[in-house]
């Protein structure tokens, strides 16, 4: 079982609180064929929103005691939003719309991560020092891990290039051979061990 219905009662205004409460105890009421013994039970969280609101209306004079009596009458009802929470995720058991028919805001649906379709070549220029080569390339929606690809011997198998892994998508290629060409490929992994390799670049070193 998922926990689906989220809260954020605690970031909430005393009115926006007030009236997300109202609207969970009207909902569940309409609802009640899904949630025929809620816990606690919705008599009791409408005796806790009376006694937030008398609490906030007595605190709106900044008096400091009666701002303290409010915040622990919030706390009151906040707790008890959050128990209802749970039963609501267990009577709903996975299923959306029984999590939305209650009231209580339902996490988003995790979505899939795109498709890794292609690579664009990496971008290459001298580095700081002598011997070194900047490799800049776009991020690519849905990568996991660059694996930046480096030799000097064009048409070499990749599996005898030097790899260098990173989840960012530049790197810096240090101690190389100044005035030598080098070719460089990025290969992005995706999930699933989607795997996309770009054309190959190249670059003289300084």
């Amino acid at each position: 079982m998922k926990n689906q219905v989220t809260n954020g009662f605690d970031k909430m205004t005393p009115s926006n609180l007030l009236m997300k409460a109202r609207f969970i105890i009207s909902e569940m009421t309409i609802n009640s064929s899904y949630f025929k013994t809620p816990d606690p039970s919705l008599a009791d969280v409408q005796t806790a929103v009376n006694e937030f609101e008398a609490a906030t209306m007595a605190a709106e004079n900044r008096d400091r005691s009666a701002i303290a009596y409010r915040n622990e009458k919030g706390n009151v009802l906040i707790k008890m939003l959050r128990k209802l929470g749970v039963y609501v995720n267990l009577m709903s058991d996975g299923n959306r719309a029984i999590a939305k028919a209650s009231g209580f805001d339902v996490a988003r649906e995790p979505q899939p991560s795109p498709a890794i379709t292609s690579v664009e070549p990496p971008v290459l220029s001298q580095g700081v020092s002598f011997g070194e080569i900047k490799s800049k390339s776009k991020r690519v929606p849905g990568a996991r891990i660059y694996q930046f690809l480096i030799t000097p011997t064009e048409g070499l198998p990749l599996s005898q290039w030097s790899q260098h892994s990173t989840t960012q998508s530049n790197f810096y290629f240090k101690n190389l051979d100044s005035g030598k060409r080098y070719f460089v490929r990025l290969c992005v992994v995706g999930t699933n061990n989607q795997i996309v390799y770009s054309e190959a670049s190249s670059f003289v070193t300084q």
